[in-house]
């Protein structure tokens, strides 16, 4: 799946507005496509209603092989009962972990360029098919970046 994404996502430099409605690859596909596009990446930020352990493994790989500085991660409230047996797992792959009332799918690069994706997958393995928009648009990045301050001031940190 990961190199049918490598084909499909064209260079963020060079094309800031992607749009997918696709189950051809998975979202930590996107992910690693974008990060192996970028010259470094200060912090990636990432919201969903709920996390697999699959996909929190693929992300303590990413931040190794990226070396992403600092990783956060914005979680449901009703999703923690979920995903409490992995919370050891999680407290040692992202920096931060907080629970909130949300409910969107939003991961933020902190990069040059900025890139933030909005999708309708959790990052879960969701083998069907999932809309994935991915843009270089500092005004999108600011609009979402706000909006996950504003939500961390209400948020519990795990």
């Amino acid at each position: 799946m990961f190199k049918t994404a490598k084909m499909e996502i064209k260079p963020v430099l060079e094309n800031p507005l992607q749009a997918f409605y696709t189950d051809k690859f998975q979202l930590f596909d996107i992910i690693e496509v974008i990060l192996s596009q970028l010259p470094y990446c200060k912090e990636l930020t990432m919201t969903s209603f709920s996390i697999s352990e699959e996909f929190t493994r693929k992300i303590y790989r990413f931040r190794e092989q990226f070396f992403i500085n600092e990783i956060n991660l914005f979680l449901d409230t009703k999703a923690a009962a979920k995903v409490q047996k992995l919370n050891l797992f999680l407290k040692n792959t992202f920096d931060n972990v907080y629970l909130t009332n949300n409910h969107g799918k939003v991961i933020i690069f902190d990069s040059d360029p900025r890139v933030s994706i909005c999708t309708s997958q959790n990052q879960t393995r969701g083998n069907r098919k999932e809309s994935h928009v991915i843009t270089t648009d500092c005004q999108i990045y600011y609009l979402f970046e706000k909006a996950i301050c504003d939500m961390k001031s209400k948020a519990v940190k795990l």
